[in-house]
């Protein structure tokens, strides 16, 4: 809201990285991080006009602000290894082994909330679970992504089922919804009703049901 407030419809890009996923794809893209905080931004602007001056406008803005722990690119080079590092995320964290994934989406304010609650509850249930957090800040979609201890194959699939209780219910006591840029699918569609009301299911069934109204197109796939 802030860097909205002070760029409007410049800014392009509000990129949220954990400390520990910068660090996955620092290391897996040889490229060194830009800096050391807990949480990371990568902000983009973008102008219709040849100003010219849009990264000191920025600079003079964050440090107004307080944030003097940043980097700015000063090259299309470094522009692009930034982007690296916030792209090849999902690359670097294969080396952690199979994961339990989630493409969720929480209100904006509440983000901090969220993080702060559910890394707590599954450490509590999992002890030592690595969890690898990045996502588009900008609409509070986040991709929470977990790593058991010493379980490296498919074997942490057996977990699945509680891992997504703790953190689907963290999410939606923060008004959030399980599914954000993937939809429902066939892993969660027993989550539907914790995200649609009752009423919008059946519109959704009576819409199903005019389209294919004998069943035969993806049966079961959401709708029992």
């Amino acid at each position: 809201t802030l860097v909205q407030g002070g760029f409007a419809e410049r800014l392009c890009s509000f990129e949220l990285v954990s400390r520990f996923a910068l660090a996955l794809s620092s290391d897996f893209s040889g490229i060194g991080q830009p800096v050391d905080a807990p949480w990371h931004i990568l902000l983009e602007l973008a102008d219709s006009m040849e100003s010219g001056g849009l990264g000191e406008e920025l600079a003079e803005f964050l440090l107004a602000h307080g944030f003097d722990n940043a980097v700015a690119a000063q090259s299309e080079a470094e522009r692009q290894a930034l982007w690296t590092l916030r792209e090849n995320i999902s690359a670097s964290q294969r080396n952690l082994g199979a994961s339990i994934k989630h493409d969720i989406a929480v209100p904006i304010e509440k983000v901090a909330k969220f993080v702060a609650d559910c890394e707590s509850a599954l450490q509590t249930a999992f002890h030592g679970i690595n969890i690898v957090m990045f996502g588009h800040l900008g609409d509070g979609s986040l991709h929470y992504n977990t790593f058991l201890p010493g379980v490296l194959d498919n074997g942490v699939y057996e977990y699945e089922d509680a891992v997504n209780a703790v953190v689907y219910e963290n999410v939606l006591a923060c008004n959030g919804t399980v599914a954000a840029e993937h939809g429902i699918g066939v892993v969660k569609k027993q989550w539907l009703p914790s995200v649609r009301s009752a009423a919008e299911i059946a519109l959704m069934r009576a819409v199903k049901a005019k389209l294919d109204p004998r069943g035969i197109m993806n049966p079961g796939k959401l709708l029992p």
